[in-house]
């Protein structure tokens, strides 16, 4: 049981990465970007955003799976991903 409880914990700090920025520093380059209007489509804050909400997907993802794997309840049920 240990070893189960051990590995899903090591899948789930693979799946997760690094945060590279706290919330008020995510909030506060969207605030930036939304005035700039439609210059934010040029701006290179854009690119970090995605990637930190790509990021905090996967770990969200990969915990729902930790936890099916585990039998325990998802606590959602998200959309499949697109592709």
């Amino acid at each position: 049981m240990r070893r189960r409880f051990l590995a899903a914990g090591g899948r789930m700090l693979m799946a997760a990465p690094a945060q590279t920025m706290s919330v008020a520093e995510f909030l506060a380059k969207g605030h930036a970007l939304q005035a700039k209007g439609a210059m934010a489509m040029v701006s290179s804050d854009i690119g970090l955003l995605k990637q930190e909400i790509n990021g905090a997907s996967t770990a969200y993802r990969g915990n729902l799976a930790a936890a099916a794997a585990a039998g325990r309840k998802p606590s959602s049920c998200p959309r499949p991903r697109a592709r």
